[in-house]
C-alpha cells in the first residue's frame, strides 16, 4: 500500500538488471511470518543476496545471514548486521518547516507512522518514525515555534479492521481541536493522503485553510492539489543497495559498509499563506 516500497523494488530491478543480475521479488505485506517463509524460498533458490526493503522481523534478517550470504537493508535497520542504504530525514524536514514558518505558519501539526518496534534491534527511539519526528521537533524549535499540545499525532501506516486509513484518522482529530492547525506535516505520502480527504471533507481546501506537506515523494505528484513532500533519495538508495551487494557477494560476504542519504523538500502546490480565521 505504501508506494515508497515498489518504487524502491523497480529502481533495484533496474539497477541490477545493469549488471546482469535477475532479481526476485517478495512482498511481505508487514507480515513476519510472510517474510520468513519468503527468506526461506530465496535460500532455497540458493540467491547471490537479499535485500530487504524494509525487513518486519531482525530474526528473519539474521535467518538469512546465518547462511553466509550479503544481506543489505534498504531505509532502517532492522537488525545489525550486513550493509545498509540509510536515509537522513534532518534536511528535507528542517527545508519543510522553514518553508511553513516562511509562509506565517505557527500552529503545524505533525502525524507520523507508527511500528512494532519489538522486532528492531534498534532502540524504540532509534527507530525511522522516531527520529522522524523528533526532526521536526528540532526544525520546530530552531525557528522558534513550539509545537502545541496533542499537534504530535503517530498511527500505524496500514489500519487494519478499519473502513478509514490513518491519516484520515489522524487529521479529523486535528480539525476537531478547538485551534485547528494552520499546516501539517505527515511522515509519508499514504498518510497525506488521508489526511487530503479529511480535510476536504470537513468542508476545508488545501492549501487555502490548511497546508500539507507528505514525506517519500511517491504518490505525491498525482494527489489532488499535487502534494509538496520530502523527497526520500529512491533511485540514490537502490543504487548503492545493489551496489553494496555485488561488492559483498565478489569479497563473500564480509564487506559491511553504511550509505546514508539526505531528504529533500520537493515544492508544489498545497502549501500557502495562512488564512486569517
Amino acid at each position: 500500500m505504501n508506494a515508497f516500497h515498489p518504487y524502491v523494488a523497480h529502481q533495484v530491478q533496474v539497477e541490477a538488471l545493469k549488471h546482469g543480475y535477475t532479481v526476485l521479488t517478495l512482498n511481505n505485506n508487514a507480515s513476519a511470518a510472510v517474510e520468513k517463509e519468503g527468506v526461506q524460498r530465496f535460500l532455497d533458490q540458493h540467491v547471490d543476496a537479499i535485500i530487504f526493503c524494509a525487513a518486519v522481523d531482525s530474526a528473519n534478517v539474521r535467518l538469512a545471514a546465518r547462511t553466509g550470504i550479503p544481506i543489505v537493508q534498504i531505509e532502517r535497520e532492522v537488525a545489525g548486521i550486513g550493509s545498509f542504504a540509510l536515509v537522513d530525514a534532518e534536511v528535507g524536514m528542517t527545508e519543510a518547516v522553514q518553508h511553513l514558518h516562511e509562509l506565517g505558519h505557527e500552529r503545524i501539526a505533525f502525524i507520523g507512522g507508527s511500528l512494532d518496534t519489538h522486532k528492531i534491534e534498534k532502540a524504540e527511539d532509534e527507530s525511522v518514525e522516531a527520529l522522524r519526528l523528533q526532526c521536526f521537533e528540532n526544525a520546530m524549535a530552531a525557528v522558534g515555534l513550539t509545537v502545541p499540545k496533542g499537534f504530535t499525532l503517530l498511527g500505524p501506516y496500514y489500519a487494519e479492521n478499519s473502513e478509514r486509513q490513518t491519516g484520515h484518522t489522524l487529521m479529523r482529530t486535528l480539525l476537531s481541536k478547538r485551534r485547528p492547525p494552520t499546516a501539517v506535516i505527515a511522515g509519508a505520502d499514504l498518510l497525506a493522503a488521508g489526511a487530503l480527504q479529511a480535510i476536504t471533507e470537513a468542508g476545508l481546501g488545501v492549501p487555502d485553510d490548511i497546508s500539507v506537506i507528505g514525506y517519500d515523494d511517491t504518490m505525491a505528484e498525482v494527489l489532488n492539489p499535487p502534494l509538496s513532500s520530502i523527497a526520500q533519495p529512491i533511485i540514490e538508495l537502490s543504487q548503492a543497495a545493489v551496489t553494496l551487494a555485488m561488492e559483498a557477494i565478489a569479497n563473500s560476504g564480509v564487506i559491511t559498509q553504511t550509505h546514508v542519504f539526505p531528504t529533500r523538500l520537493v515544492h508544489r502546490a498545497s502549501t500557502a499563506v495562512p488564512r486569517v480565521r
